[in-house]
């Protein structure tokens, strides 16, 4: 009786054991829908003109524009931003800069004056990249390279909520740039933004 019943047991404990297990697991996923579902996560996207009164590179000062693409994720208060912008080329006094780009990324915290306004202010870091022509005055018979630099800053990125997915945006943004490399120099990014922001 005794050597019939073990493989019994050892069965049932298996069973019991597996069991268990799945239990535990749909335990955890249910609770972790739940959590979700009471997160209050916002998810949002815009797009900005931005108007550069101050881009540096190294010693040279250049004005122009860019426009660029975001999306912000929210929970209560607290707010982070992935952004891409792109450089209107055509736009900037010098002629030198042929293009470039930048994504940064950014988080902080999104104050609430009144029930329409919002204002974010975050702290930024990323990156940008240009490729620029050394010639004279604009000219296109100078070498062309492309540079990067990393970056660190602040965003300030007030919207005013028309209803609840659309709302009218404006920023400010300042990036400091550091140097890369031996050869590369430090960019340098002040701008002023408006655009539009789609709440889902």
């Amino acid at each position: 009786m005794y050597t019939l019943n073990l493989p019994i047991m050892t069965i049932t404990k298996n069973k019991s054991a597996a069991f268990l297990f799945r239990s535990l697991i749909c335990i955890c996923l249910f609770q972790l829908i739940a959590l979700t579902a009471q997160a209050q996560l916002s998810l949002s996207g815009g797009v900005t003109y931005d108007y550069s009164p101050s881009l540096s590179y190294g010693e040279r000062q250049d004005v122009g524009s860019l426009f660029s693409f975001f999306g912000d994720l929210e929970y209560q208060q607290i707010i982070g931003r992935l952004q891409f912008s792109s450089i209107l080329a055509g736009t900037f006094e010098s002629g030198n800069l042929e293009s470039g780009y930048g994504i940064h990324g950014s988080l902080g915290y999104n104050f609430a004056p009144t029930e329409q306004l919002r204002i974010p202010v975050m702290l930024t870091a990323g990156g940008s990249f240009i490729t620029y022509n050394n010639g004279f005055n604009g000219s296109t018979s100078g070498s062309v390279f492309t540079d990067g630099s990393p970056q660190l800053g602040v965003t300030i990125s007030p919207y005013y909520l028309l209803n609840e997915h659309l709302a009218l945006m404006g920023a400010f943004r300042y990036l400091k740039g550091f140097v890369a490399t031996e050869q590369s120099q430090a960019i340098d990014l002040t701008n002023l933004s408006l655009g539009i922001r789609f709440t889902l």
